[in-house]
């Protein structure tokens, strides 16, 4: 396979523009064969589409890469469309550059009239595939991030959701280069491809030193930090509660549970649950404190008929709580599966029927917006709420389908929600902003069930595990 010379082309014969400054790229090389394969305008840039492979110094096609960047965690993203796709194949795109040998690449991609959006790594023995998928048309948001020695590419067609592409573990100790790039268009052709709306700016997001935690289980759920920064989850196939200190240490604290599942605490330090249906369980919402570990039932049925499966909680500001309980298998007690809310005085209201599995739950800090996401639809729900805890439909903030919906979910202080979802390869963290975009996906190693956070510490929950990740 032939090498990438890029550092050879660099300290031979880069040009070096002032005109790349307009768009925020001043310290960026050109690597190109002629000036006017390169057309820099105000605000996008055109680089021209023409046969070769990048990896070879004698043919490198019009590539533009960044000084090494620095150990901050960056996102390089672009708007990518090739002007002309009535050729048979030509490509354009965002890269991080590591060596000679080795680079990663997302990329709009022409082949045969279809458009491709394809993210791969370059590098011996030979290339490997990482994602292919088919859009709608020849313009698409590309952005590629680097987290440490992580790098993760997502996409976004014109008026959807940004999607996932890869996620790719670099060489470490490896100085990085950020690079646009285009290849494989007509020799005989001026074709150009634009990249526009180019930025370089920190990552939004930033989750970094990824730990296992927390083993031996069978199925972690309901993550919850006590006041004292303690660490408590359920394993429901051992009808347990486990705790881990903040020293990480890790122990049985409650044994049977009534097989818990969501778990939290109030404002008065008492750890809720949900109860589900599993065999021992109890099949419904209860609290207790924690220097007394007898659980006291608050609920267990509605309108004389037991609860299916209580799965996941949140509580409010004036102490109501809200729950949801999804039919999965086995009795279904209530004609529908629902949402309720538990006032303080006893009260019980089902304020939503018409969902498949309601499952995951999530108030906003204000209390004004809640969220629940459908495990039937993979669809994250999103109502309004007034004074008296009643609730009004507001859309659909985010799809997930064909994938896994969210299972359990967490806000931080910008209200961007951060979710357990996907299956297989996607499992993982999904985070979500308050306007419906996906802002970043990590893949775990297990599969993911639910997520808190506290401080700058999110715990995740995932199969026979806890994982523990920094936020920024």
């Amino acid at each position: 396979m032939r090498k990438l010379l890029l550092a050879t082309l660099l300290l031979a014969t880069p040009i070096r523009s002032a005109d790349l400054s307009s768009l925020g790229l001043a310290d960026w090389q050109v690597i190109r064969e002629k000036p006017s394969d390169v057309l820099i305008a105000k605000d996008h840039l055109k680089l021209r589409t023409q046969p070769g492979r990048i990896w070879a110094g004698n043919d490198a096609r019009n590539v533009l890469v960044s000084e090494p960047i620095s150990a901050k965690p960056l996102q390089l993203s672009a708007r990518v469309r090739l002007i002309d796709p009535s050729t048979k194949y030509e490509q354009a795109g965002l890269l991080c550059y590591v060596h000679d040998d080795w680079f990663v690449k997302i990329i709009v991609e022409h082949i045969d009239g279809e458009a491709w959006v394809v993210s791969a790594i370059e590098g011996p023995p030979r290339r490997k595939l990482l994602s292919k998928e088919r859009v709608s048309g020849f313009e698409v948001g590309l952005s590629l991030e680097v987290h440490g020695d992580v790098v993760l590419c997502h996409y976004q067609e014109p008026g959807k959701p940004r999607r996932f592409a890869c996620s790719v573990e670099l060489p470490a100790k490896e100085k990085r280069r950020l690079g646009l790039f285009t290849q494989d268009g007509p020799a005989d052709e001026a074709n150009f491809a634009t990249f526009s709306k180019i930025a370089v700016a920190e990552a939004p997001l930033v989750l970094t030193e990824t730990r296992k935690v927390a083993a031996d289980c069978k199925f972690t759920e309901g993550p919850a930090l006590s006041p004292a920064g303690d660490l408590y989850f359920s394993d429901g196939p051992n009808d347990r509660i486990v705790k881990l200190d903040k020293h990480g240490k890790q122990s049985v604290y409650l044994t049977p549970c009534g097989v818990a599942n969501g778990l939290l605490f109030d404002s008065q330090g008492r750890l809720l649950m949900c109860q589900s249906s599993r065999e021992g369980g109890g099949r419904a919402l209860a609290r207790m404190k924690l220097t007394d570990p007898k659980p006291t039932i608050l609920t267990r049925q509605f309108e004389g008929n037991r609860y299916i499966a209580p799965n996941d909680l949140c509580i409010d500001g004036k102490g109501r709580i809200y729950f949801t309980d999804p039919y999965y298998s086995g009795e279904k007690s209530q004609p529908v599966a629902g949402v309720y809310r538990h006032d303080p005085d006893g009260k019980v209201t089902r304020l939503v029927g018409d969902l498949l599995k309601p499952n995951g739950i999530l108030l906003t800090p204000d209390s004004t917006t809640l969220y629940v996401s459908d495990r039937g639809t993979q669809k994250l729900h999103r109502y309004r709420v007034n004074e008296n805890g009643e609730l009004k439909p507001d859309g659909i903030l985010y799809d997930f389908s064909p994938d896994r919906g969210i299972d359990g979910m967490w806000m931080d202080e910008l209200g961007n929600i951060y979710g357990a979802a996907g299956k297989g390869a996607t499992t993982g963290l999904f985070v979500i902003s308050p306007d419906g975009h996906l802002l970043l996906h990590k893949p775990m190693p297990e599969f993911s069930t639910n997520v808190i956070i506290g401080g700058n510490d999110l715990y995740l929950t995932a199969s026979t595990s806890v994982y523990h990740l920094k936020t920024r």
